[in-house]
Order: C-alpha cells, then sequence, then structure tokens
C-alpha cells in the first residue's frame, strides 16, 4: 500500500472513530516507510488515545536512534513521558531540546 494511500485509510477511520484501524494503517504504512517522520507525527495521537503509551514510546525510541536532533519528536516524548508520571526521563528529553537550541 502505497504511504498516500494508508494517510487517506487512516484518516477515513478517524472520521469514523475506527481508532484501533486507523492505528493499523499507520501502523502497517511505518512498516514499509520505517523513520517516515510525518506518519509517526500522525500516529501519536492515535496511540494515546488508545491508551498505547508504551508501545508509542518503542516508537519514538526508535525514530530518535536515527534522529537524535530532532527536537520536536524528542518534546514528544518527553510530554509522553511526564504524563506516564516517569518526570526524571522526561526532563532528561527537555534538557535535551534547551541545550539543542
Amino acid at each position: 500500500m502505497r504511504r498516500e494511500e494508508s494517510l487517506q485509510n487512516s484518516k477515513k477511520a478517524m472520521q469514523e472513530g475506527r481508532l484501533r484501524d486507523a492505528a493499523g494503517s499507520l501502523e502497517q504504512a511505518l512498516e514499509q516507510y520505517p523513520g517516515d517522520r510525518a506518519l509517526l507525527l500522525e500516529l501519536v495521537p492515535l496511540l494515546e488515545q488508545l491508551e498505547l503509551q508504551d508501545d508509542l514510546l518503542i516508537r519514538l525510541g526508535e525514530a530518535l536512534e536515527s534522529a537524535p536532533a530532532d527536537s520536536e519528536l524528542r518534546m514528544v516524548r518527553a510530554r509522553i513521558l511526564a504524563s506516564l508520571g516517569r518526570f526524571e526521563e522526561s526532563t532528561l528529553d527537555y534538557r535535551e531540546v534547551l541545550s539543542a537550541e
């Protein structure tokens, strides 16, 4: 499935309230296009709504291994870590972003 088709399928599923299907489409696309930042950022709110933060943290960690200077991804991960009460880890990510700017 093409990247654009996956995005369209995901958006349609979201509009219909089928969050798991939407997330599944994006996850399949990420398997075909690993490291695709736009797909990952589309997946973030879905996995949060589905309360799959641990899966999301794994995806973000993998993305940050490939692009450690990506401040936006690091900020997203810091926010999720903080929401889970993992404040020390969250603070490390926030500090990394602040030191890079």
